[in-house]
C-alpha cells in the first residue's frame, strides 16, 4: 500500500503576521438564517439587514452574490411603505462581485403590501448591485412613503454606485428619489414624476426605457455625461425640469410635449430622434446652450424646439407640420437649416443661418463647421454661452469672434484620435476626439479605485508613462490612436489592493497582506497565491490525495494566473524533493494521476505568482 503525505507549500517569503482589527460584516444568502456573528464568510448573516443592523457608522458590509428578497422593514419618519433594506447609517453596502450577479429585490404592486427596495439615509453608500422590482404606498404625502421605488435617499448626499435600478415603480421617482448616482442604469422604471429619477443628480449613467407621466427618464435633478434613450413621457420623454451638462438624449418620446426635454437648462448637449406628439419634439420651453438638435420630429410644431431660449445651438434635418426647426423663442448665434416643414417661424432670432452651412459631411451626421463655412467667426460674442468649451470640448471662441452654431471652428484641418482602454478606469476625452492639426490635446486619466495607469500607447508605442493622471499629445500632424492600460496597485508581496478592499481592509495594505484574520495559518497574501479567502478558516487549496496499487491521484483546485509545481521525495527527514510536474491554473479542480510509482512517496504542491 502506497502512503500518500500531502503539503501545501507556498514559496514566497513570509515574514510575522500582524492582525489587523477591520470593520467588516459579510452578507451570504445561502446561509440558513442571521445567527451567525457576520465577521467572516463562514459566519456570514443570510440577510442584508442584519449586516447593517450590525454595522456602526463608517463600517463596510459585504455582500456574497445572491438574490436578496427577504425582510421588510419601515424607514424612519415613514410609516406606510416597507423596505427590504433599510440602510440608517453612515456605512457603505458593497457587493462582493457587481450588480450582473447581486440582485435586491422588492415586491408590488404598489399599495399597502408593496416593499422597496433600499432606503438609504445621508452618508450611506451602495455599490454594486441591482435593485429591482420595488414599489411603494399608493399614498405618501409629506412622509414621501410613495417616492422612490427602487431606491429612496433622505438627500444627494446618499451614494449609489456601479448599481443597476430596474423594473421598480412609485409616484415619484419610479428608479430612484434623491440621492447622488455614478456609473449607473435606470431602466424600465415607472412613476408619475421621473419614471427613472426625482430630484437626484446623475454623472456617467444609462437611462432607459423608462416611463412617467412628467419626465419619462428623470424629474428636476442635475445629469452630468449622462444618455437618455427609448423612455417616454406625457410632457418630457426624456427630461423634465433638469439641468444637464454633456448628455446624450435620443429617441425619447412624449405624447403632449417636449420629447427629449421640457423645461430645463441643457448646456453641451445633443438631442437626436426624439418625437412629440404636438410641440417640441427635441426641446419645449427650455434653455439650451451649445447643443446639437437633429432628426427631431413633432406632429404639430417645432420638430427641433418649441418656445426655447437657444444659444449657439445647431438645428439641422428635424421635421414638423410647420416650423421644423423651431417655433417661437428667442434663437441667437443658431443654425436652422434643412428641417422639414420649415426652418423656423415665429419668435426672435439674432445673428442666426439658414442658408447652407457648409458642414463638414452632413451626409454622415458630421455637422461641424468646414474650412469654408460662412458662420465661422460670424456670431456675436455677447449673445455666447458663459462655457469656455463648445459641443466638442474645444474652446468657445477662437480668432476673437465666436462662430454660429454648436461646434467653433478652430482653425486648419482636423484629425481624429481613437482613444480606447482596456478598462479598469476612463480617459476624458474618449471616443473619437478631433483635434486641430498642429495642436496639443490633454488626456485626462481616472483608474479605478485600486489602479493606476499602467501603459500610455499612441499608435501602438508604448511611452513609458506609469501611473500619470494625464498625457499631452503636442503638436498632433495625422489621425492617430491612443490606448491607455490600468493596472491593480499591490502590495509588497504583489497582492492587488482591490482583491483586499473586496474582503474589508481599506488602508494599511502591506500590514493587512502579512495578516492572519481568520487564523488558518495562512497570511492574507498566501491566501491570495492560492486563491482563498482570507476571511474563511474552512477556505484553503483543498488538496486531496488517494492511492490505488501504484498509482497516485491528487487533487486541488486552481487559479488562473498561477504556476502550479507538484514536487515528490521518497522521505521526509532525509530526502530531496523532486519535480514531478508543472502547468499553469485553469480556474477550477483538477485532477493529476501518477503512474508506476515504485516506491512510497511524499507529495507536495508549489503554487507561485505568474509574473
Amino acid at each position: 500500500m502506497k502512503w500518500i503525505f500531502l503539503e501545501t507549500v507556498l514559496v514566497v517569503l513570509l515574514l510575522a503576521p500582524c492582525a489587523q482589527a477591520i470593520s467588516t460584516w459579510y452578507v451570504d444568502d445561502d446561509r440558513p438564517d442571521d445567527t451567525g456573528s457576520g465577521t467572516g464568510w463562514s459566519t456570514a448573516f443570510q440577510t442584508i439587514q442584519a449586516a447593517v443592523d450590525a454595522a456602526s457608522p463608517g463600517d463596510t458590509v459585504v455582500v456574497k452574490d445572491g438574490l436578496y428578497n427577504i425582510g421588510n422593514r419601515v424607514a424612519p419618519d415613514q410609516v406606510l411603505c416597507g423596505n427590504r433594506v433599510v440602510v440608517d447609517k453612515d456605512i457603505t453596502v458593497q457587493s462582493l462581485n457587481g450588480a450582473a450577479v447581486t440582485t435586491i429585490r422588492g415586491a408590488g404592486p404598489r399599495g399597502d403590501s408593496a416593499v422597496r427596495g433600499v432606503w438609504m439615509t445621508d452618508g450611506a453608500t451602495l455599490d454594486g448591485f441591482t435593485v429591482e422590482n420595488g414599489f411603494t404606498a399608493q399614498l405618501g404625502g409629506a412622509l414621501k412613503d410613495d417616492d422612490g421605488g427602487g431606491v429612496f435617499c433622505s438627500s444627494l448626499a446618499s451614494q449609489i454606485k456601479n448599481c443597476v435600478i430596474t423594473g421598480n415603480s412609485a409616484r415619484y421617482g419610479g428608479g430612484i428619489h434623491s440621492g447622488t448616482l455614478t456609473n449607473c442604469t435606470l431602466s424600465g422604471n415607472s412613476a408619475s414624476y421621473g419614471g427613472g429619477s426625482y430630484y437626484s443628480s446623475l454623472e456617467n449613467c444609462t437611462l432607459s426605457d423608462n416611463s412617467a407621466q412628467s419626465g419619462g427618464a428623470s424629474y428636476f435633478g442635475t445629469l452630468d455625461d449622462c444618455v437618455l434613450s427609448n423612455n417616454s413621457a406625457s410632457s418630457g420623454g426624456g427630461s423634465h425640469s433638469g439641468t444637464l451638462h454633456n448628455c446624450t438624449l435620443s429617441l425619447n418620446t412624449a405624447s403632449y410635449a417636449g420629447g427629449g426635454a421640457y423645461y430645463g437648462i441643457l448646456d453641451n448637449c445633443i438631442l437626436s430622434g426624439n418625437s412629440a406628439t404636438s410641440f417640441g419634439g427635441g426641446a419645449y420651453y427650455g434653455t439650451l446652450n451649445n447643443c446639437l438638435l437633429t432628426g427631431n420630429s413633432a406632429v404639430s410644431f417645432g420638430g427641433g424646439s418649441y418656445s426655447s431660449a437657444m444659444n449657439n445651438c445647431t438645428l439641422t434635418e428635424n421635421m414638423a407640420s410647420a416650423s421644423g426647426g423651431a417655433r417661437n423663442g428667442t434663437l441667437k448665434n443658431c443654425i436652422i437649416y434643412n428641417n422639414g416643414g420649415g426652418n423656423v417661424s415665429g419668435g426672435t432670432l439674432s445673428m442666426c443661418y439658414t442658408n447652407n452651412p457648409l458642414f463638414v459631411d452632413a451626409a454622415n451626421s458630421n455637422f461641424r463647421l468646414s474650412l469654408s463655412s460662412p458662420c465661422a467667426n460670424a456670431g456675436l460674442n455677447a449673445f455666447a454661452p458663459a462655457l469656455a468649451n463648445d459641443l466638442d470640448g474645444n474652446a468657445r471662441i477662437v480668432n476673437g469672434t465666436v462662430d454660429i452654431g454648436a461646434y467653433e471652428y478652430q482653425g486648419g484641418d482636423l484629425h481624429f484620435i481613437t482613444v480606447t482602454t482596456g478598462g479598469h478606469g476612463n480617459i476624458s476625452p474618449s471616443g473619437l476626439v478631433n483635434v486641430l492639426a498642429g495642436s496639443d490635446r490633454i488626456f485626462t486619466f481616472a483608474p479605478n479605485p485600486f489602479y493606476q495607469v499602467g501603459d500610455v500607447r499612441t499608435n501602438g508605442t508604448s511611452l513609458g508613462l506609469a501611473g500619470v493622471s494625464s498625457f499631452t499629445w503636442q503638436n498632433i500632424q495625422a489621425d492617430g490612436t491612443l490606448v491607455v492600460d490600468f493596472e491593480a496597485l499591490a502590495t509588497q508581496n504583489n497582492v492587488p489592493l482591490w482583491w483586499l478592499a473586496q474582503y474589508g481592509w481599506t488602508d494599511n495594505f502591506d500590514v493587512a497582506a502579512l495578516s492572519d484574520t481568520d487564523h488558518d495559518g495562512y497570511a492574507a497574501w498566501e491566501e491570495y497565491v492560492m486563491g482563498a479567502d482570507p476571511t474563511d478558516p474552512l477556505s484553503n487549496l483543498d488538496l486531496r490525495g488517494s492511492a490505488v496499487g501504484n498509482a497516485a491521484r491528487l487533487n486541488f483546485t486552481t487559479v488562473a494566473g498561477r504556476m502550479y509545481t507538484i514536487e515528490t521525495t521518497d522521505s521526509l527527514g532525509v530526502g530531496s524533493w523532486r519535480e514531478y510536474m508543472s502547468f499553469g491554473g485553469i480556474g477550477g479542480e483538477v485532477g493529476i494521476n501518477c503512474y508506476n510509482l515504485v516506491s512510497n512517496l511524499f507529495f507536495r504542491v508549489r503554487v507561485d505568482l505568474i509574473q
